[in-house]
């Protein structure tokens, strides 16, 4: 899966009332497929678990995923193991989940 196909499931996202699990581990997807599935994730009100595992996403969505988390409370597993987030992007992710 590459950006252009995370944006795809971006758009279904924003409709979704159904999907409580959404596993993208190990695909293609870089900083910008991640911010456009940060900015679908913010109003859905059914999706529990989110898994960006082994992508190229860095620590640069850091700011737009803690938005992201702050706004949408349903999510409680999330999955970023070998997402690239540095200790920069960790360091600010946390920080937002106090």
């Amino acid at each position: 899966i590459t950006d252009q196909a995370a944006s795809e499931i971006a758009q279904s996202l924003k409709k979704n009332t159904i999907i409580k699990e959404i596993d993208l581990r190990r695909n293609h997807i870089t900083k910008n497929g991640a911010m456009i599935l940060c900015e679908a994730i913010r109003g859905n009100e059914s999706l529990e678990s989110f898994y960006l595992s082994g992508n190229q996403i860095g620590h640069e969505i850091a700011g737009g995923l803690s938005e992201a988390l702050m706004s949408n409370q349903m999510i409680k597993k999330l999955g970023l193991g070998s997402a690239k987030l540095g200790d920069e992007g960790t360091v600010a992710l946390c920080q937002s989940l106090k």
